[in-house]
């Protein structure tokens, strides 16, 4: 099992798909802590970042990777634009050269991608972002991996740690962007951005296995 271009703009679409499904309930997620938009930006981000990529002639997985980022970038304000599009840009920079990434390549792109998130927005694992699905997520698909399991068993410990992290969100209380002022009042909701984020890991780890429920 390899994870080619093809695979990625499958993932874009079922990433744009299930945003936008989910948008209202990301905006009511943001909504305990900060302005309720996150849903509706998050939502315009992937459709202009689809866009970007299926206007596009099919590229290498790095070009499709960097076609989808610059399209989230071009649409979305705030923190919100530099943070996601410097995930896809950090995954495509680690697949460059590659016309495929196998399960250690795949790993080596989460984990670029992570540095990049982290290089802009500073945010660490329990500051109550994003950072807290995908960083155990990266967590578990390597150690599923050093035990020797295949491409699909460490994308599925990886999505099942990224909910994980979503739930763990609940008990914290945010230190980043607009919510860290919402101080308490954060607790008992999941995070907006850590919830988005799974979806993504979900929708990546779905398309990759042929399972195309995160586009419905």
């Amino acid at each position: 099992m390899s994870y080619t271009g093809t695979d990625f703009r499958r993932s874009a679409a079922a990433i744009t798909s299930k945003i936008s499904a989910e948008c209202m309930h990301l905006c009511e997620l943001d909504s305990a802590v900060g302005d309720g938009d996150h849903g509706t930006t998050i939502q315009r981000g992937t459709k202009a970042g689809l866009e970007k990529l299926q206007t596009s002639p099919p590229a290498s997985l790095s070009e499709d990777l960097s076609s989808f980022s610059m399209g989230m970038l071009s649409s979305m304000g705030g923190a919100s634009g530099p943070i996601y599009g410097s995930f896809f840009m950090g995954m495509a920079s680690a697949a460059k050269g590659h016309e495929s990434a196998d399960a250690p390549l795949f790993l080596a792109m989460l984990k670029q991608g992570l540095a990049q998130i982290q290089k802009i927005g500073k945010a660490e694992a329990g500051d109550k972002t994003l950072i807290d699905s995908l960083s155990p997520a990266i967590q578990a698909y390597e150690a599923a991996l050093a035990e020797g399991a295949d491409f699909a068993t460490c994308l599925q410990k990886m999505t099942a740690a990224a909910w994980a992290g979503v739930e763990h969100t609940k008990s914290l209380i945010s230190k980043r962007g607009r919510s860290r002022y919402a101080g308490e009042r954060g607790i008992g909701s999941p995070d907006a951005g850590a919830t988005s984020m799974a979806f993504m890991l979900e929708c990546f780890a779905n398309t990759a296995t042929g399972d195309k429920s995160c586009a419905s």
